[in-house]
């Protein structure tokens, strides 16, 4: 802290200030992939499908489409909503 007070001194500033950072993992783009992809295994179990059906390995990022495969037919099943259209292919990082 002394350091810092004599250099504000020597540039001639009225003083100094701090800052704190903080990071969240949470903000991670690839972390949310994985949140949403954990969820998506969850939901596609607690609705019938075998769990070897959601265990994707190094694919993983691959879910979106998976999920739309389990997911089309019972939307359509349920008449409950038009379907969307299904997700591309997964970009690199």
């Amino acid at each position: 802290m002394n350091r810092m007070e004599e250099e504000a001194d020597a540039l001639g500033a009225d003083g100094i200030v701090g800052v704190r950072l903080t990071v969240k993992l949470g903000t991670n783009p690839l972390k949310q992939q994985w949140d949403l992809y954990r969820e998506w295994q969850d939901w596609a179990r607690s609705v019938g499908f075998p769990r070897s059906s959601t265990l994707l390995g190094p694919n993983w990022n691959n879910w979106p489409r998976v999920a739309y495969d389990m997911w089309v037919p019972l939307l359509r099943a349920a008449r409950l909503a038009a379907v969307p259209r299904r997700p591309g292919p997964a970009r690199a990082r």
